[in-house]
């Protein structure tokens, strides 16, 4: 469930150096002050109290870390230079009805079982989703491949054997009026496991 997942999320960062730290600042304020009083001779009741304070300076401390410490669900940036705003959130992205964009293979593969497309991959899960199976998906995308080049892989293999460019894509429709764009970012060896690199992953954002 997903409030289980927020709530995963917020402890694994709240138990963090962040907790120790904000405790600790809080108990070295109240001993700046203590120094600070005693020092120049102030509020002589003030620093009395402030010694016997250290549960307040706890509690804030710990309310401290809580804020500093909370999961942030979304951030938000402008691309320099460009009229572009990135915004990224962490939740289910087959909510809703936004287009969406799908990692997937140069080969193309769509069968989902455990040595190909695992069903807890994106597009496993785009598939299962979406789809009555994934055969459904497979030929929409061999539609869409049509007269597109590639390259014909002989080795015995998982899986298909033709191979398209790293960045090729596709768009298919799983609900009416809404797109899912499938993108080639990863090479599928001869026992279906798929592996890519960062460059890899540039060059296909740049040609999805």
């Amino acid at each position: 469930m997903r409030w289980l997942y927020y709530i995963r999320l917020f402890v694994q960062s709240f138990w963090s150096w962040k907790l120790l730290e904000s405790l600790l600042g809080a108990f070295g304020v109240l001993w700046l002050l203590v120094e600070i009083f005693n020092f120049f001779e102030l509020f002589g009741s003030l620093a009395s109290w402030l010694k016997g304070a250290g549960a307040y300076f706890f509690f804030a401390g710990l309310i401290v870390a809580i804020i500093r410490t909370w999961p942030k669900l979304s951030a938000r940036a402008t691309v320099q230079g460009q009229d572009i705003n990135l915004t990224i959130k962490i939740g289910d992205i087959f909510k809703g009805s936004d287009h969406i964009v799908i990692g997937t293979n140069t080969t193309f593969d769509t069968e989902v079982r455990n040595q190909l497309i695992s069903r807890e991959s994106i597009q496993g899960q785009f598939t299962e989703r979406f789809y009555s199976d994934w055969k459904s998906l497979d030929k929409n995308v061999e539609e869409q491949l049509k007269g597109r080049p590639f390259e014909e892989l002989t080795e015995s293999r998982e899986g298909k054997a033709k191979r398209y460019t790293v960045g090729e894509t596709i768009k298919v429709y799983p609900e009416p009026n809404r797109a899912a764009y499938l993108v080639a970012i990863a090479d599928m060896n001869t026992r279906g496991n798929a592996s890519g690199t960062m460059e890899k992953l540039r060059e296909a954002l740049g040609r999805l």
